[in-house]
């Protein structure tokens, strides 16, 4: 953990409920590991304060449950990652590939139907490219590709990038998850690939998948630990990285971090910019029934990363209704995105 970062996640998250995690890409070092709301621990060990342990316990926010490791949530339009992806590694598209661009697209043995946020189709034409789609996150494309492409190759991409498995860290973290491809119909299947319906995932694991595309397309096993000395002050163990999942290819990773740093200069991640740095990212606004939004922010930066040059891979998210009701990955977690890249990086704000 690093203390500056660690701070300046706690401040840019406030009050609100929900996590952020900062990994590093090369390594899987862990650098900052937020989850609000929290706690002051030392009310366990102090005897004058068993009125505080006990609050806390049955306090209904569950400040003792890590949002950042013990609760799995739906990512919504974060997961555009996975699903592109899935259609990029295959060979059978590229950003410029064009798919249906209807204002609504009518689900095949339902009356359901997935419409994007603004309720318009992503532009005028009758066809949209995977580019624009993805930086304009356009759910009625998204799950009209997935309707093309079937549930395999979307269960496919999430488990290269490790959902279904478990995650190798410190501490327990819950499992993220997918459903079997032969579990869902074409209607189920679209919907998970807008990160929605049956998808769920920690909020370490979605900082891990944007670490894999930072480092091109290879994941790193996440860790907390750097080094372990004995009572004396010796060294008796140093943690060396090491792989835990390929997701992607280089080339598809080269691809997914193009489209990622549009959707910041121009897309649905604007407010998570930096001046003068690179950033890479996708939002995610997925529905909580009967209540508003979460909201996601999940990237990197910066893109171009030298090889001496510390690059951070980042998950932000923000729990419903903690954020307004109209809340959204691009208005609240990409600003905390913002705040956190800037103090990495030394950016004056």
């Amino acid at each position: 953990i690093n203390h500056e970062l660690q701070q300046a996640a706690v401040t840019a998250l406030g009050d609100r409920r929900g996590a952020i995690v900062a990994v590093e890409p090369r390594t899987g070092a862990v650098l900052a590991l937020v989850s609000q709301p929290s706690y002051d621990t030392n009310i366990f060990v102090d005897p004058d304060a068993e009125a505080d342990a006990t609050a806390i316990e049955t306090d209904p926010l569950a400040p003792l449950v890590s949002r950042a490791l013990d609760e799995l949530y739906a990512p919504g339009s974060a997961f555009k990652v996975v699903t592109a992806a899935g259609v990029l590694e295959g060979g059978a598209a590229g950003p410029d590939t064009e798919y249906p661009n209807p204002q609504e697209l009518d689900l095949p043995g339902t009356t359901a139907t997935i419409r994007n946020a603004d309720r318009e189709p992503c532009g005028r034409g009758e066809t949209v490219s995977l580019e624009t789609a993805f930086i304009r996150s356009c759910n009625t494309t998204f799950g009209a590709i997935v309707l093309q492409v079937g549930a395999g190759v979307l269960v496919d991409a999430a488990e290269a990038f490790g959902f279904n498995r478990s995650l190798p860290f410190d501490l327990p973290v819950a499992r993220s998850a997918i459903p079997d491809a032969s579990t869902m119909d074409p209607a189920a299947a679209a919907q998970n690939g807008l990160g929605e319906r049956d998808v769920r995932v920690t909020a370490l694991h979605m900082a891990t998948v944007a670490a894999a595309i930072a480092n091109r397309g290879t994941a790193m096993t996440p860790y907390l630990v750097d080094e372990v000395f004995d009572a004396d002050g010796e060294l008796v163990r140093r943690t060396t990285p090491s792989e835990w999942q390929v997701a992607v290819s280089p080339a598809t990773a080269d691809v997914l971090t193009d489209l990622m740093e549009r959707a910041v200069t121009s897309g649905t991640g604007r407010r998570a910019a930096v001046p003068g740095v690179r950033v890479a990212g996708k939002t995610g606004t997925p529905e909580v029934l009967d209540g508003p939004p979460h909201a996601w922010f999940i990237g990197f930066a910066p893109v171009d990363a030298a090889a001496t040059e510390r690059q951070i891979a980042i998950a932000v998210f923000v729990e419903s209704g903690s954020a307004g009701e109209n809340a959204s990955g691009g208005t609240v977690a990409a600003p905390i995105a913002q705040q956190i890249f800037a103090t990495w990086l030394g950016v004056s704000q």
